[in-house]
């Protein structure tokens, strides 16, 4: 019989961890939920725009819709600067930041307006790169722009860099604004895996 309590607690800690994971999930969910319907106009020093795919310096269709939301947060008057923001794939001849950058002046914001971060080939190496560019970050007060199925994780992001403010408006229709259980999916669990490798790795 002594043989068989160890795999019965470790039957119990299965089920456990199962329904913990669980928990997680739901939890990271329903906040992802409430973030995206977080849109804040607060005057900001720079309005960031998360990276996205691009092709050969033309923004995909889901890049342009954030370029295109944060043209009009800067034509509202929220921020007279924007801060593209990415790196690029091995044999890609543009950045994200890059491509961002060359598409909001296309489209008549001044040079001098567009900040682009060309360095970061994930959500939180950008957001490292645009810290390490508006530095202090506690000194700068920032409006996050990208999908609303994206925008909790970044601003879990940003909260830890420690930016002095973090305002919130993600994209409204267009491409990338659908939920879909795959992409509700990735993001939890990328949220999940970022707090645990925030609070329990270091």
């Amino acid at each position: 019989m002594f043989f068989f309590k160890p795999l019965r607690w470790l039957r119990r800690l299965i089920v456990m961890g199962f329904f913990a994971a669980v928990l997680a999930l739901g939890y990271f969910a329903v906040m992802n939920y409430l973030s995206s319907k977080v849109h804040e106009t607060h005057r900001s020093d720079a309005i960031v725009v998360l990276g996205a795919a691009q092709f050969n310096g033309k923004p995909s269709p889901l890049f342009q819709n954030r370029l295109d939301h944060a043209l009009a947060m800067y034509r509202a008057g929220v921020s007279q600067h924007i801060v593209t923001v990415g790196g690029n794939q091995p044999g890609d001849r543009f950045t994200e930041g890059q491509a961002g950058r060359d598409y909001l002046i296309g489209r008549g914001v001044p040079s001098a307006a567009v900040q682009a971060v060309k360095t970061g080939s994930n959500s939180w190496n950008s957001l490292q790169a645009v810290a390490a560019q508006l530095s202090p970050p506690s000194s700068y007060r920032i409006t996050l722009v990208t999908d609303s199925v994206h925008m909790a994780r970044v601003y879990e992001m940003s909260k830890v860099l420690g930016f002095g403010a973090i305002y919130r408006n993600s994209t409204i229709g267009g491409a990338g604004s659908h939920y879909s259980p795959s992409r509700v999916f990735h993001e939890c669990m990328g949220s999940v895996w970022f707090q645990i490798g925030q609070r329990w790795l270091q």
